[in-house]
């Protein structure tokens, strides 16, 4: 992922030449340790998310086998886990990674921004297109917007870079109250018995067609031109969530690494981010989601404050536990290898579990739903995401034993070459033109 890879130490070749980064033996025990950590981190944000939205392609259509209170606990203790922790570890992770663009390219003694808004401007079309032909939800163009107005903003005095962090944090934490506000009003209309609720579900109902009726018999081009019709009216909901988170979160990531979040004396950095995410947040986390699914009323901060507010709190403390763990290791271990597989092809492997999701579970297509005789209810989504994730970290194994990129990296790359060589350098060479031309006339 463009904005989202650092350099790292396990790849084959060496990455310092496009990052400016020393690489195999020769990087300091500090940069391995950063890069070991953030290749996992990758690929925990990246698995994560697939088992977050796992459920939007495994549809739950028969009577679960598992029932009852068992079934509760089992869907409770899922969302736990899984719903907006690694939204939020995602994030993070672009912060990071702008930051390591921006060091790298200031070592080289190039200017920022250079050709950097070309890889933002690159990612929303990326997201665009994994949201029109793949999915109808995507945070790419989010995360490319993002990044369009982060990268311009560190080029600023640190005090104007504090006062963008502190109206980026206001501003989202202000957009979801609203946003809950306005959904828990939408609940209550949705929910009453009289004309006016029926009225209300009827006008939800025709704004968004198949997309909330869950009709699967869609076909493959009637489901993207329902993409493209949502895209008008309210789709892509999430774009100014994500834009707005993170504005803040990429500052706060961006923050993080240049105080040594990840080298060897970054120990006390550490510990206070994991009081703060772990020790605080995740308390405040899951008391807001047991209250949310257990309490006898809604309360007025709905499933989205919780999903982008609270839980990216927590993914912070992750971020600091994960780096607290690899400093000064040498390796990533079994487990840590396998997700730095896929953290290392990290665009690759979020759209491919997007569409692998669509191939193996669409009516349109495989439809392995409809094979198996039974449910297991929330049970399905453990296995969806198991069966998904195992394809990721065995293709990306696969992959990296031949090639030093992804597919989708190596794509980008090439994309991104052929934009600064037929835009920016092609200016450049008609500035220096100009100014060459009244000399030799001279």
């Amino acid at each position: 992922m463009t904005l989202l890879v650092g350099p790292s130490s396990t790849d084959p070749a060496p990455p310092g030449a496009a990052h400016g980064e020393p690489s195999g033996d020769d990087a300091p025990p500090a940069t391995r340790d950063r890069v070991l950590a953030l290749d996992v981190l990758r690929g925990i944000a990246i698995l994560g998310t697939l088992a977050t939205n796992i459920g939007a392609f495994v549809f739950i259509t028969r009577e679960p086998v598992i029932s009852g209170t068992a079934q509760t606990v089992i869907g409770f203790a899922y969302g736990l886990v899984t719903n907006g922790y690694w939204i939020g570890l995602l994030t993070i992770m672009f912060g990071i990674g702008l930051m390591i663009q921006r060091e790298s390219a200031v070592r080289r003694g190039e200017p920022w921004l250079g050709s950097y808004p070309w890889r933002a401007v690159l990612l929303i079309v990326e997201g665009f297109l994994n949201y029109l032909f793949v999915v109808p939800f995507d945070v790419l163009m989010g995360y490319g917007l993002t990044a369009l107005v982060i990268c311009v903003v560190l080029t600023t005095p640190r005090r104007v870079q504090n006062v963008v962090l502190a109206l980026g944090l206001v501003a989202h934490v202000a957009h979801l109250v609203y946003v809950s506000v306005r959904d828990n009003a939408m609940f209550e209309r949705f929910s009453r018995t009289d004309e006016r609720g029926r009225l209300a579900r009827d006008k939800l109902l025709d704004e968004f067609g198949g997309g909330v009726t869950g009709d699967l018999s869609m076909g493959y081009w009637a489901t993207v031109q329902m993409n493209i019709d949502m895209f008008w009216s309210g789709g892509r909901a999430e774009i100014p969530i994500m834009f707005l988170m993170g504005i803040g979160v990429f500052l706060i990531g961006a923050r993080l690494w240049e105080a040594g979040l990840f080298t060897r004396d970054g120990a006390r950095l550490r510990k206070r981010v994991m009081w703060v995410g772990l020790g605080i947040g995740l308390p405040l986390d899951w008391g807001m989601r047991t209250w949310q699914t257990f309490g006898e009323s809604a309360p007025w901060w709905s499933h989205t404050f919780v999903r982008y507010g609270t839980a990216t709190v927590v993914a912070f403390g992750v971020l600091a536990l994960v780096a607290h763990f690899y400093a000064g290791r040498e390796r990533t271990g079994r487990v840590g290898s396998m997700l730095a597989l896929v953290g290392r092809m990290a665009l690759s492997t979020y759209l491919l579990q997007n569409i692998l999701g669509v191939v193996l579970f669409s009516t349109f297509a495989l439809d392995l739903g409809s094979k198996v005789p039974f449910s297991l209810g929330i049970l399905d989504l453990v296995i969806g995401t198991a069966l998904i994730g195992a394809i990721l970290i065995v293709f990306a194994k696969l992959w990296l034993s031949r090639f030093e990129r992804g597919p989708m990296e190596s794509i980008s790359h090439a994309a991104h070459g052929w934009l600064v060589r037929n835009t920016t350098e092609r200016v450049l060479a008609r500035r220096r033109a100009k100014l060459v031309a009244p000399a030799d006339h001279g």
